[in-house]
């Protein structure tokens, strides 16, 4: 009988589309001519599809991927297909069922091997024994490669690298202009951190960026962890960038009878406006970061701010800022996002003559600065010089750029619309 193990095959394609989390568990252990069954074959492929899209796995997607590749009848039929979901009391043991499939298509290849060696050693065509043993020693090569891996095939990663240069979806733009211009925008699978003291503007610059990221006309799925506020503290920065209410307003409650029918309207209005749009603010410990990140697979990750993360069995604060930015680095390559890290600055900036700041003022040591591929400081010149700067004066200072050169923008500010502007006239100009 051909060693093949249905069972754990269903198994373990059951438990991937029950629990999207599966797939990276199991992936190394896997790939199409792993699996027995041809209809597993296709199911399988079918999954690596969605993966690859980005599309959450489950019962829906992979059926519907299916029938649109006019594959669903190879694969078993729609009914089979809601069997192997069924058949799944728990994605605990995935894994081992994936390990049972991967022992059971290595011993197929050895006895295959077994069988083709054979017939060498008996094929009396053969005058010279060193042709055996080198057929042999072939043989024994390709069922010593036959570990599991995670390796890729040269002809996908050529295929990646001319997608991405022949599209844009490789680059999302922030939506700010000083920041897009430095480097077109983030990249997938890197890491842009945003720097500032208090009081600088770190949260508004954030919060423009998730205003200008989330629109539905761009398609990208945003998840922010709101470490500091409530997540109705940015929804209420939302509210003031779209309706122009002020921010002193909304925190006063100061309404009038029109800005009670705006904000019935903008109720309404926003909720489609950021379907995209996830965010946690219960969220302190890493680990659990890492599981929600990898549950949605979201285009871009916003922390706001990663000082305030916990690391469990990690007691020094360097090595948990080394231990965050590393899992950070690793999740925006595994999942192919861009990722925002929003970062405090360490106090001394503001006991030196010159208070602008650069890479090594990031709080708790230099990992932020050498682990992300853009390093970008808000700065407002007023906090520090009230007689010979305006209120609405800002800098947004780029240090480090992967893809550009380190530069300096001077911008508009206005916190009370919650906005930066392209210029400090443009943003007084709001309060006229």
């Amino acid at each position: 009988m051909i060693p093949h193990s249905s069972e754990a095959e269903i198994a373990v394609l059951g438990s991937i589309m029950v629990d999207n989390t599966v797939f990276q568990e199991v992936e190394g252990w896997l790939r199409k001519d792993v699996f027995f069954k041809k209809g597993h074959k296709i199911i399988w492929k079918a999954i690596k599809k969605l993966n690859k899209d980005k599309i959450a796995i489950d019962l829906v997607t992979v059926a519907n991927l299916l029938v649109e590749t006019k594959q669903m009848e190879e694969a078993g039929g729609s009914y089979y297909l809601a069997e192997i979901t069924d058949s799944i009391p728990s994605t605990a043991n995935a894994a081992y069922y994936a390990k049972i499939v991967y022992t059971k298509y290595v011993q197929r290849r050895v006895a295959e091997t077994s069988a083709e060696m054979q017939k060498v050693a008996l094929d009396g065509s053969y005058q010279d024994t060193s042709e055996i043993l080198v057929k042999h020693q072939k043989h024994i090569e390709e069922l010593a490669n036959l570990q599991p891996t995670r390796k890729v095939e040269i002809a996908d990663v050529i295929d990646d690298a001319i997608d991405h240069v022949l599209t844009s979806d490789n680059l999302i733009k922030f939506g700010v202009a000083a920041m897009d211009d430095v480097a077109s925008g983030g990249t997938r699978g890197e890491i842009t951190a945003v720097g500032g003291r208090p009081g600088h503007g770190k949260t508004t610059i954030v919060t423009n960026i998730v205003h200008n990221v989330t629109a539905p006309s761009r398609k990208l799925k945003v998840m922010v962890f709101n470490r500091e506020m409530r997540n109705a503290a940015l929804i209420e920065k939302l509210v003031v960038i779209n309706q122009h209410f002020r921010a002193k307003e909304m925190r006063k409650k100061q309404f009038t009878e029109k800005d009670i029918l705006k904000l019935e309207d903008i109720r309404e209005s926003m909720k489609p406006r950021y379907k995209n749009l996830i965010m946690y603010d219960d969220i302190r410990d890493l680990d659990e970061t890492m599981r929600e990140i990898k549950r949605h697979k979201p285009d871009v990750i916003i922390d706001d701010y990663i000082q305030l993360i916990t690391v469990a069995g990690v007691s020094e604060r360097r090595f948990q800022i080394e231990t965050i930015m590393n899992e950070y680095k690793w999740i925006a390559k595994s999942i192919d996002c861009h990722v925002i890290l929003v970062s405090q600055l360490s106090r001394g900036i503001e006991s030196r003559v010159d208070p602008i700041p650069k890479g090594s003022d990031f709080a708790e040591g230099g990992t932020i600065e050498q682990v992300s591929e853009a390093c970008m400081f808000v700065y407002r010149p007023f906090l520090f010089d009230h007689e010979s700067a305006s209120k609405y004066e800002a800098n947004i200072i780029a240090t480090k750029v992967r893809y550009g050169d380190p530069a300096t923008y001077d911008v508009g500010f206005n916190g009370d619309k919650c906005m930066f502007y392209k210029t400090a006239i443009e943003a007084e100009a709001q309060d006229g």
